[in-house]
């Protein structure tokens, strides 16, 4: 892939996480979407713009629609690949218009594509790890190995939600029964070293999260600016920064103008309150003459 050199001007959050950088990632992975996986996300958009989270987290479907029909018709190495790409897509966006035009679609597709995923899977819908030992889920595209105990919870994606991964993962974890777990120390920190050993065991590099990660400085510092970053494609964040400017000349012409649209509110109503007192004044005076000339 070519070298790029990209400006960090606004993007570093505190964590050392660019965001700027890694949206830069995900618009190229959604640019190569199928045209009919986003198309979905723009059904998703249209259809579900007021439906919210049900208690248990997850969406509701739309009623008398063909949605969730269309969304088991992807191949689940597609969806799983969507679900995490429109996500960041959407959530990293260093641009105010995307957010405007989507709104929350981005994450409702990836939560569409999870609740599939998981059936696909037969894994159970377990969101909040209250099952002791080692369980799977998945989010965002990736299963997540789970760990939980009385004393914590963690996890770690280990790869795309596809029956490749869901085998290789449930093969790791047989071999490491949350069972032969729970016998180990936890006090001197054996259990917790094994947790991690058999979690880093079950990543594979085609895990989306772990392409994202060298937008992360593990010392939570803020990366230098143009550090060198490998790119699929040559980029230069820049145009970035000219479509905020854009964006921030466009509003405060908005602003100027909304101004000026009080101005002429004020001074309408002003002169409305003029003519009503002129009229009063004119029929007390037509009145007045019309006794006269009685």
């Amino acid at each position: 892939m070519p070298h790029s050199t990209i400006k960090r001007s606004y993007s570093v959050e505190p964590n050392g996480f660019d965001y700027t950088a890694a949206w830069v990632l995900a618009e190229f992975h959604f640019r190569n979407l199928p045209a009919n996986v986003r198309d979905l996300l723009e059904r998703v958009r249209v259809e579900c713009s007021d439906l919210s989270q049900n208690r248990d987290l997850d969406m509701p479907w739309p009623k008398d629609s063909d949605l969730r029909e269309r969304f088991e018709e992807i191949p689940a190495e597609i969806l799983a690949k969507a679900a995490y790409w429109i996500h960041g897509f959407g959530h990293w966006s260093p641009l105010p218009c995307i957010g405007a035009h989507y709104g929350g679609a981005t994450w409702k597709f990836s939560n569409y594509a999870d609740q599939i995923l998981t059936a696909k899977l037969g894994i159970k819908r377990n969101r909040r790890g209250n099952d002791r030992g080692w369980t799977l889920a998945v989010h965002e595209g990736e299963i997540r190995l789970q760990w939980s105990d009385p004393d914590s919870w963690t996890w770690n994606p280990v790869g795309p939600a596809t029956m490749g991964t869901f085998k290789r993962v449930s093969r790791i974890i047989e071999e490491t029964p949350s069972s032969a777990m729970f016998e180990l120390s936890r006090i001197n920190g054996d259990r917790y070293e094994k947790i991690e050993e058999v979690m880093n065991s079950a990543k594979t590099e085609e895990t989306p999260s772990e392409e994202v990660k060298i937008f992360h400085n593990t010392e939570g510092k803020p990366i230098p600016a143009g550090s060198p970053v490998w790119f699929p494609w040559e980029f230069e964040v820049s145009e970035l920064d000219e479509a905020q400017d854009e964006n921030a000349t466009l509003r405060a012409e908005l602003r100027k103008a909304l101004l000026k649209l009080d101005e002429a509110e004020t001074a309408a109503k002003k002169l409305h309150d003029s003519l009503l007192g002129a009229r009063v004044v004119h029929l007390k005076l037509a009145r007045r003459i019309a006794g006269m000339e009685d």
